[in-house]
């Protein structure tokens, strides 16, 4: 996740992909989800749930006022570039909890999937699969 290092502020971030500025994000934050990485966090946010089999990235602004407003879905091929525009305004960013690390004015997050990161069992072989649904209620059994 990406957001403001000032507390109650907005974040302005710029996207690039395979090398092409696709747009900006502006908001309270981005968050990256990947099949098996912030999952949760991203479907609170109004993001789409990946399924593991699937080698993506999902980008997913909270509360976002202009420009991309929506969750973009990337493959695993991509190079994806999350660059701190401003002159002066520090962010900070976080990977699945740990503590925020600055992404100072103008610096770039990249972010790619590594798909050998985690070794998860197939969906429908493993108890967690089936104890997961249950707790969304929107998803059809």
């Amino acid at each position: 996740m990406v957001a403001s290092a000032e507390p109650l502020s907005s974040l302005t971030l710029d996207l690039e992909v395979n090398g092409l500025r696709h747009g900006y994000y502006r908001g309270d934050a981005v968050i990256v989800c990947t099949p098996t990485g912030s999952t949760a966090y991203n479907y609170a946010a109004g993001g789409p749930v990946i399924s593991p089999s699937t080698p993506a990235v999902a980008l997913t602004p909270v509360a976002p006022m202009s420009s991309i407003s929506r969750s973009v879905i990337l493959g695993k091929d991509d190079h994806i570039v999350l660059r701190n525009p401003s002159d002066n305004v520090p962010l900070i960013f976080s990977v699945d909890g740990t503590p925020a690390d600055p992404l100072q004015p103008g610096a770039d997050l990249s972010i790619m999937l590594r798909t050998d990161a985690v070794d998860a069992p197939p969906p429908g072989t493993h108890g967690l699969a089936q104890a997961w649904r249950p707790a969304h209620p929107d998803f059809p059994r």
